[in-house]
């Protein structure tokens, strides 16, 4: 097997223009020991990004923020820079997995496998944010929304390599909140992932952002409970209401139905942070 350790963008555009297509990717490497040793195949060409300089900055703007691909769970979860309305990537970094798994897993990764339970594609889809990806030697953004398309699959096409995520400033006023409904306390896979943004004035939402993981084969936006929390407060009423709209959507387009029973209390727990 040829392995390939780029340490910055340029020999990543050399490597990826010399390596075969069918070269494997590998950042944390979190999914892909555990695919690799359930299938007992091993590539070809091994393409390690974890080096690439560019791939694990952070940059802070006043119209938004980049965060590297090779970010680590561990460090998203302890920064500074996401203390305020961003907190919601923070907590979804801090839910994933074990200490281990934080240490050594990417918000990039997380991502690219698309896991239907991928803690960071609701905050990251509540934000609007973009993957910039390198493509062909040219870089692509593309919403996180529109780039998961269903249970580990995406729109990525083999050698496009996900960069790091744009996210756009938020306007004043904004605070934001993860929730994980889990199987287990520690290492625990998500039942239900509610990302939750809101523009508060006098404790009314005046702009509200919602996405929810681990109820489809991918995160949602849920435009239609954004709308009906908007111009509400976020008490135990408006939970039960969107409970009871999270419910009716399980219903009609999960097999998952059995989470169903359990929609008004996960909305009502992710929003008493707000309360």
């Amino acid at each position: 097997m040829k392995a390939y350790q780029p340490k910055n963008l340029r020999e990543l555009e050399e490597v990826l223009r010399n390596s075969a297509l069918n070269a494997e990717i590998l950042a944390g490497g979190t999914d892909f020991i555990i695919a690799e040793r359930r299938s007992g195949r091993q590539p070809e060409e091994l393409i390690y990004v974890g080096g690439v300089a560019e791939m694990k900055e952070w940059k802070a703007a006043e119209n938004g923020m980049f965060i590297g691909a090779c970010c680590t769970m561990s460090q998203i979860e302890q920064s500074p820079v996401l203390a305020g309305p961003f907190a919601a990537v923070a907590e979804a970094a801090a839910d994933v997995g074990s200490v281990q798994i934080r240490n050594r897993g990417t918000i990039g990764g997380n991502i690219a496998h698309a896991s239907p339970a991928a803690d960071l594609a609701a905050p990251l889809m509540c934000f609007d944010s973009e993957a910039v990806v390198l493509r062909g030697g040219e870089l692509a953004r593309i919403p996180v929304e529109r780039l998961i398309t269903g249970s580990e699959k995406t729109l990525l096409k083999k050698k496009d390599v996900i960069l790091g995520f744009w996210l756009p400033a938020c306007p004043e006023n904004t605070v934001s909140h993860y929730y994980k409904l889990g199987s287990r306390r520690q290492v625990s896979i998500s039942r239900f992932g509610v990302a939750i943004a809101l523009r508060l004035e006098e404790e009314t939402a005046v702009q509200a952002r919602i996405a929810i993981g681990a109820i489809g084969e991918k995160a949602l936006r849920m435009r239609g409970m954004e709308r009906a929390l908007t111009g509400r407060k976020p008490d135990r009423e408006t939970g039960r209401l969107l409970g009871r709209m999270l419910e009716e959507h399980i219903r009609g387009t999960s097999g998952r139905r059995y989470k169903a029973w359990a929609s008004a209390g996960v909305m009502e727990d992710a929003l008493a942070v707000f309360r």
